[in-house]
């Protein structure tokens, strides 16, 4: 017999403790996996299937909160609600079999492609309990017919809703803004705001910027439905909430003159309020309705709007060279650095060879000073000042008022601009700055780059003895009863210092532009304005228009940016609807009533 068969093996009790360990580990991942299952049943599918449950026997009757109104200065209504129909799907009431057929015939009656709506109702579920909006701003006649043949539209819901209304139109339509559907990107990133499927939200403008004051809290109706979609009972109901009114620093009647003298050109009005900085008329053209967002927009209607030349840009707060009226800054810097004086003069012969590049005026002035430089808006002088000056205190000064810097205003897509100096020209144009660099920016041409309100911003802070304040259009927010919420408070950006001799010099010079020189157009009897034109090259096209303006010079009130975008001359073009805006704040004097002949 072989030794190794006749080995005794392990005692029984020496197997024992590693089969019992072998079998609690078995048991031990057994329990573990149940424990699992059974969490992953309790707290994933539990709830997907009470929704389901729920979805099936509860029902959501949205009551949406009309936004809060939009009022001028002076109360007058801007932006308010008005009532409406809308159409409605409820998904749990849709056989998905026939779905495909339900939302053809959906397609016929309310021109809405059925591969949108089948796109819907997937995106919410057919077990949600929410209604999905599929059209708002419904005329009486389609719903007569939904009502008509309510068999063929299963599911099919009709409300009545507030929905936006500009009770005039066009006016002020880049600063208001319109209300549509929150998109399903929009809603990524909204929805932790409690924003729906389904939602209205600002689109452009202050709609826009204050859309979580303006749109109020949503209430609803909850009810309980049977296996068919029956009402089997009502159990709650929540009243909406109005949103927040706004109350503009806008003024109606200064807003309505400024679109209307601006109609049929492109181009941008400023008036604002020199000793707070809010805006009281903010107008750019071409512009569009805002009703025509209400509802569905149609076709048609999107095919005008496009037609026109960019009626969403609002011009206000684009960029663009700012022609003479630079010419403000570069008076400001040449005194600042001695290089301008009271007795300085220079010979304008017409026209100023540098380099390769010939500086034109529009006439040959002969000697003049630097009143009547600026005054005649003198090209040689002031490019012969951006010469001896440099571009660096140019710089400077046009940056101490924020120019070529976002105004910071509450509204979208607002541009930076750009006054240029020798590290930017390196950085973005890759070459070496030049003489004629230094000559153009001092005229505004070359690179220079700034807005209309930016224009106008530079004018308040040179009116208020320097504070360069941040624009303003919302004067204070109101609760639904009336009682203020918040006041605005203004914001001073920052403040320029200006010597007396230099502020006398750049005074005189936009006085005598309207006394006697480019600016003669707002020359008034019985009060006096200072102002300056602008002029600025867009080829091939016409140049652009400029004006900017004070009044009264004495104790200024208002400051005023005119800009004709290819409007040609500053005086012709942009002088007339600065005259209007002044006439509208400032009335001239009624001229006396002729005398009637005392009859013998």
């Amino acid at each position: 017999m072989d030794s190794h068969l006749s080995r005794p093996g392990p005692p029984l009790r020496a197997l024992l403790p590693v089969r019992l360990i072998a079998l609690g580990i078995v048991c031990g991942l057994a329990m573990a996996g149940l424990i699992a299952r059974l969490a992953y049943l309790q707290l994933v599918i539990h709830p997907q299937l009470l929704q389901r449950s729920e979805g099936n026997r509860l029902r959501i009757v949205p009551i949406p909160a009309s936004r809060g109104n939009v009022y001028d200065r002076k109360g007058r209504l801007l932006a308010g609600s008005r009532f409406s129909y809308s159409v409605t799907l409820h998904p749990t009431k849709l056989d998905k079999k026939s779905a495909d057929e339900v939302y053809q015939r959906l397609e016929e009656l309310l021109a809405l492609p059925a591969e949108d709506i089948a796109r819907k109702v997937a995106a919410a579920g057919f077990q949600s309990p929410y209604p999905i909006y599929l059209k708002r701003d419904v005329d009486d006649q389609t719903i007569a017919q939904l009502l008509e043949n309510q068999t063929k539209f299963p599911g099919i819901g009709i409300s009545q809703e507030a929905v936006r209304f500009y009770p005039h139109g066009r006016l002020a339509a880049h600063v208001l803004g319109y209300t549509g559907e929150i998109t399903q990107k929009e809603l990524e990133t909204r929805a932790p705001k409690g924003y729906k499927s389904g939602d209205i939200m600002g689109k452009a403008g202050l709609e826009r910027i204050y859309d979580e004051t303006l749109r109020g809290q949503d209430g609803g109706t909850y009810m309980e439905v049977d296996a068919r979609g029956r009402t089997i009972r009502q159990f709650k109901v929540e009243e909406p909430v109005q949103g927040t009114h706004l109350v503009l620093s806008v003024d109606f009647d200064l807003q309505k003159a400024a679109e209307k003298h601006l109609e049929g050109q492109k181009g941008a009005v400023i008036v604002m309020d020199v000793n707070t900085g809010e805006v009281l008329a903010m107008a750019s053209k071409p512009d569009y309705d805002p009703n025509l967002f209400t509802g569905t927009i149609s076709p048609k209607d999107w095919k005008e709007v496009q037609a026109q030349d960019h009626p969403f840009h609002n011009r206000a707060l684009n960029a663009y060279p700012p022609g003479s009226t630079f010419k403000i800054v570069t008076t400001i810097a040449g005194a600042e650095t001695g290089v301008v004086t009271p007795s300085s003069l220079w010979m304008s012969t017409g026209y100023l060879r540098i380099g390769g590049m010939v500086m034109h005026d529009h006439e040959a002035h002969g000697a003049v000073n630097i009143e009547q430089a600026f005054a005649y808006s003198v090209n040689t002088a002031y490019s012969e000042i951006g010469l001896r000056t440099g571009i660096g205190p140019i710089k400077l000064w046009a940056d101490a008022f924020r120019l070529g810097t976002a105004t910071g205003i509450s509204l979208p897509g607002e541009a930076d601009g750009h006054i240029p100096d020798r590290a930017w020209k390196k950085k973005y144009i890759k070459e070496d700055w030049y003489a004629g660099d230094s000559a153009n920016s001092a005229i505004g041409q070359g690179f220079n780059q700034v807005t209309p309100l930016q224009a106008a911003r530079m004018m308040v802070a040179l009116g208020n003895g320097g504070d360069v304040l941040k624009p303003e259009l919302v004067k204070s927010i109101r609760q639904p009863n009336g009682a203020t919420k918040q006041m605005l408070k203004h914001e001073v950006q920052n403040h320029v210092t200006i010597k007396p001799l230099t502020m006398d010099m750049l005074n005189r010079g936009m006085i005598g532009s309207v006394k006697y020189g480019t600016s003669g157009i707002l020359a008034r009897p019985d009060i006096v304005v200072g102002a300056k034109t602008g002029t600025a090259q867009d080829p091939p096209r016409k140049d652009h228009a400029w004006m900017v303006a004070l009044a009264p010079m004495h104790k200024p009130r208002i400051a005023i940016a005119v800009f004709v975008e290819n409007g040609g001359w500053g005086a012709s073009t942009a002088g007339p609807i600065a005259k209007t805006m002044i006439e509208v704040l400032i009335p001239p004097p009624k001229p006396p009533e002729a005398k009637k002949p005392v009859t013998p």
